[in-house]
């Protein structure tokens, strides 16, 4: 697929990322336009910029306070009003105000140009779409065909890879393709496995076994050291070949080629899907480009917590009845292998995706757990609009039978109640975003929810709660231990605010939903829950999701600052004024 969009697209993309620039850095409170609001929320806005450049615009204010904007609605005004399409150009006007020094201003204007290229060939491609026609295509396609992170403006910049990598190994381009092999020294590698799992196993077809055993055998690494294991093909030619030359020539890797089953990138790009033998686990694999706000390499600190948490979690999922009957999934991590170059190991200091490059993570696919006729989908997938501008959370009620209310209720019951239920019951909850949840479908109806990724994005409450369950304390060691009122941001924040939200403003912008009517169906849905797990009540208030607010937490502004430069740590998000909680809001306008 050619890297070059269509004018109609590129302009289109223009537009939609100017209007989320513009209602992203207004939510972050980094810019302040001044708002002729009506009672109904509608509103047409000017916001005047230090460097002498206005923009007019109108949409709808929603109620977390965020700003839907018309992205036909945008002008600039400098000498001359006219059409605002290029949110690079807006970036140039609200210097000042972004704050950014000319570094990260220029690699913010480099990812955000890159991900309006991503942003206007994905649209090319659902031009045509309705919700119908999204809903018959593979989960992978499905995929490729999202918007990404809805919070991030600058979502796809993918930098480090170049035209031919982005039309190789992007999700919106990509043909299937092939992993690349190396064998590690265990001796010298960090890895864990469930039951006897293997890369090789999942990875390998029958039909190929043979051949790969016998490269495996050639390859100079004892036979009880040898560990096989797949890289990224761009990872294996632009970093571990040419930096790991010396670990080859020492014996403690050996390449052997390309083998085993095709794959297509998910929309994270790192994690692949099998598409040779669907249903076989998922791959995640070390990349070492920076997108959205970090390096997407793999670490080791938590290789072996993964494993044993999420076989912990299947047994309390089992063990349950308000989680088993609702099918709560886990999508268990079955292999894991990190290796770090010695030098880099050696360097007390070093920013952190230098221990990252090499690194890979079999996990369970949400297509093994799903039944016949079954579809399994990512959480983001609920608030992609379709050609005619509605969410496909739309196009599922209809394929289901039901009314979006009652369909909703569903949804909330299915997932928002169990991810509620592990942070009151248990102390834990994963970073509950549209990328760690999983739907599982049956003709548009939720009929289950799949948790996935444990490397980093699940969180321990300090009250010891998982311990007394069983988690082991060795492994809760290795997991990140917060506060109560820390934890419960996973859902608040990871689920309320960066899920939900565009939900609730999509299905309001279709005319099918109020926002207040959606919050007080999953306020009901809550306190429903609260009635039937009759849990002691100070177990909801530790974790209290009704609280009149809840802090916002700001991502955008947080890359300006931080820049484009290499640092020890991953670049941490900054807060904001404090949000009005739409929870409350629907139970205090019910009373």
């Amino acid at each position: 697929m050619s890297g070059i969009p269509d004018s109609s697209a590129w302009q289109e993309a223009g537009r939609t990322l100017l209007a989320k620039a513009i209602s992203e850095f207004a939510y972050e409170e980094v810019v302040r336009p001044a708002l002729d609001l009506r009672p109904d929320g509608s509103f047409t806005a000017f916001l005047q910029l230090a460097s002498g450049v206005g923009y007019r615009f109108a949409g709808t204010q929603r109620v977390w306070g965020n700003l839907a904007i018309d992205p036909t609605s945008i002008r600039r005004l400098e000498t001359l009003e006219t059409e605002a399409t290029d949110p690079q150009q807006w970036v140039l006007d609200a210097r000042v105000e972004l704050g950014g020094d000319g570094a990260a201003t220029a690699g913010f204007l480099r990812e955000l140009g890159r991900t309006q290229q991503a942003e206007a060939l994905r649209l090319a491609r659902c031009r045509d779409l309705d919700g119908a026609a999204w809903l018959i295509k593979a989960p992978e396609e499905v995929q490729a065909l999202l918007s990404g992170h809805p919070k991030a403006v600058a979502n796809k910049g993918r930098l480090g890879w170049g035209e031919g990598a982005l039309a190789a190994f992007t999700p919106e381009r990509a043909e299937p393709f092939r992993l690349t092999w190396v064998v590690l020294d265990t001796q010298c590698a960090t890895w864990a496995s469930a039951g006897g799992a293997s890369f090789a196993g999942e990875c390998i077809p029958a039909a190929e076994r043979s051949t790969f055993d016998a490269a495996v055998a050639r390859c100079g690494i004892a036979p009880e050291h040898a560990l096989p294991l797949p890289v990224h093909p761009w990872q294996w030619d632009n970093v571990l070949l040419p930096e790991f030359a010396g670990e080859i020539a020492a014996g403690r890797m050996a390449p052997i080629g390309c083998f085993g089953d095709v794959y297509r990138p998910q929309q994270s790009i790192r994690t692949l899907t099998n598409v040779s033998r669907r249903g076989r686990a998922d791959v995640k694999l070390a990349l070492s480009i920076l997108n959205t706000s970090a390096y997407r390499g793999l670490g080791g600190t938590t290789l072996r917590a993964g494993q044993a948490l999420s076989g912990w979690l299947a047994g309390i999922v089992a063990a349950d009845p308000v989680l088993h009957r609702r099918r709560v999934t886990v999508l268990r991590e079955l292999a894991g292998v990190h290796f770090t170059h010695p030098a880099y190991a050696a360097l007390p200091d070093v920013p952190y995706h230098y221990r990252e490059h090499l690194g890979a993570i079999l996990r369970e696919s949400a297509e093994a757990h799903a039944g016949l006729k079954e579809w399994p989908a990512l959480y983001a997938t609920l608030h992609e609009r379709d050609a005619t501008g509605r969410p496909l959370a739309l196009a599922m009620a209809r394929q289901a039978g039901l009314d979006i209310e009652v369909w909703l209720e569903r949804l909330f019951d299915l997932t928002v109640v169990p991810l509620h239920h592990l942070l009151c019951r248990y102390g834990c909850c994963p970073i509950a975003h549209g990328q760690n949840l999983m739907l599982i479908l049956r003709q548009g109806l939720p009929v289950a929810m799949a948790l996935k990724d444990f490397q980093g994005d699940f969180d321990l409450a300090d009250t010891g709660q998982a311990e007394a369950a069983g988690l082991p304390a060795e492994i809760a060691a290795l997991l990140p231990r917060k506060r109560p009122e820390v934890v419960v941001h996973n859902i608040q924040t990871a689920h309320f605010v960066t899920t939900l939200r565009f939900l609730s403003d999509a299905l309001a912008a279709a005319g099918a939903l109020q926002e207040r009517r959606f919050y007080s169906l999953l306020a009901r849905t809550l306190r429903a829950y609260q009635r039937e797990a009759d849990l002691p009540p100070t177990a909801y208030a530790r974790y209290e999701l009704f609280a009149p607010t809840l802090p916002k937490v700001c991502i955008n502004k947080v890359r300006l600052a931080a820049g484009y430069g290499d640092t020890a740590a991953r670049p941490l998000p900054a807060l904001g004024t404090p949000l009005h909680n739409p929870l409350h809001l629907a139970e205090v306008g019910e009373q």
